[in-house]
């Protein structure tokens, strides 16, 4: 089977086409063989890669058609659509590369997801619906489309993920469930969101952001797919390991263990509640009006502001959080409509309700009024401030007075 090369000198896609296909071969070759092609791939993560999937499921099944969506951040950049057009320029298999928003022919699952496959219905499914609608609607979803994977997991979502839900919507239409916790894994570990444990077919996570440990990744199964995993990451994709980050994730999964890794996390949502509450009291409309876990996400299209221009004004007042998509966004990836924000660095460095209280007020100063020198040097004085009073690293700071 030839397998297309994208171009290295591109960006994208994080994953090559070898990668895929070794995925693919080793861990799903009989399963894909028999089923119907024109239902390849279901995914709630999307981009090149996605098409890159889809092809090489449909190729090596011998169809002639596939059909790959880009996502809004593929969609606006014009090197990512070469690669695609790359991808289906090495191959006699027809690739359809379809627009996000502006083709919807194709499914695609809130703000935040993606169909990779043929012949799709034109389905959409809003994430900010409460969970027993968001149930219903991928119910349904899943049951037209007969998907192979089903895949579980979001970099933005403030609410808690129903993995029995999803592992029974997977089992009803046969379809592995791979659950995807790199955001939610410190809240899982600390038994504060539903584990995916035990209902689906593989997880993957990182180990930083709530895990709280190194730049990293982890991929957990039992042994009915350990081996095919493992023979598709080492030697397939991986090099030689870092054996620092090893050590490193070791660290941090014992200090998971203890008791005061599951505070910690309960303090992360506490402030998470306390700053959103506090924000939306401010006239700050929350994606889903709320939080239930560790982030934050507030679409600024009412205030008449772009994400990227909320996000560089924060910057410099001191305050970092990142410009982010919002489900149904207008705008482009590179503006956007939303902010993400969370609060485990700032627990991490002794942070609780009272500071996110200080934190909202802060953010609100800003924003309303972003062109305002003074009261943005204002603002970065306080910030400053409010970090020396909480030091990284404080203990070793005491330990050495």
């Amino acid at each position: 089977m030839s397998v297309p090369r994208v171009p290295a000198t591109s960006p994208l896609p994080t994953l090559d086409a070898a990668t895929v296909e070794k995925v693919l071969v080793t861990f799903l070759r009989e399963e894909l063989r028999a089923a119907n092609v024109d239902k390849a791939v279901l995914g709630l993560s999307g981009g090149i890669d996605s098409a890159v999937v889809a092809f090489l499921a449909a190729e090596a099944l011998g169809a002639d058609h596939v059909t790959g969506v880009l996502m809004p951040a593929e969609t606006s950049n014009p090197d990512s659509l070469t690669d695609a057009r790359a991808v289906a320029e090495a191959s006699d298999v027809v690739v359809t590369i379809v627009g996000f928003p502006s083709d919807l022919r194709q499914v695609i699952l809130g703000g935040d997801g993606v169909l990779a496959g043929t012949k799709s219905g034109n389905i959409i499914v809003d994430m900010t619906t409460s969970e027993p609608s968001l149930a219903v609607e991928i119910a349904e979803l899943a049951r037209r489309i007969k998907p192979l994977i089903l895949l579980g997991g979001y970099s933005a979502y403030p609410r808690t993920i129903d993995f029995a839900r999803m592992s029974e919507i997977a089992k009803s239409v046969k379809a592995y469930l791979l659950a995807d916790i790199a955001h939610i894994a410190g809240l899982v570990v600390a038994d504060l969101h539903p584990s995916p444990v035990g209902l689906a077919d593989v997880i993957t996570s990182t180990t930083h952001k709530t895990l709280r440990g190194p730049r990293g990744g982890i991929i957990l199964s039992d042994e009915t797919y350990g081996a095919a995993l493992g023979r598709a990451l080492f030697p397939g994709i991986q090099g030689g390991p870092l054996m620092h980050i090893i050590a490193a994730k070791a660290v941090s999964f014992s200090e998971a263990l203890k008791p005061d890794f599951r505070h910690y996390q309960r303090q992360v949502i506490k402030n998470a509640k306390v700053l959103a509450e506090d924000l939306s009291e401010y006239g700050f409309d929350l994606v889903s009006g709320g939080t239930d876990n560790h982030l934050i996400l507030i679409d600024l299209t009412e205030k008449g502001m772009t994400g990227f221009e909320a996000e560089r004004v924060l910057g410099k007042a001191g305050i970092f959080v990142n410009k982010n998509t919002i489900p149904f966004d207008k705008r482009s990836p590179r503006e956007t409509s939303g902010l993400r924000m969370g609060t485990p660095a700032l627990t991490t460095r002794g942070m609780k309700q009272k500071e996110m209280k200080t934190i909202a007020e802060l953010i609100r100063r800003v924003l309303e009024k972003p062109n305002n020198e003074k009261n943005l040097q204002n603002v970065r004085s306080l910030v400053l401030q409010l970090c020396d009073q909480f030091p990284i690293y404080g203990y070793l700071q005491e330990k050495n007075k």
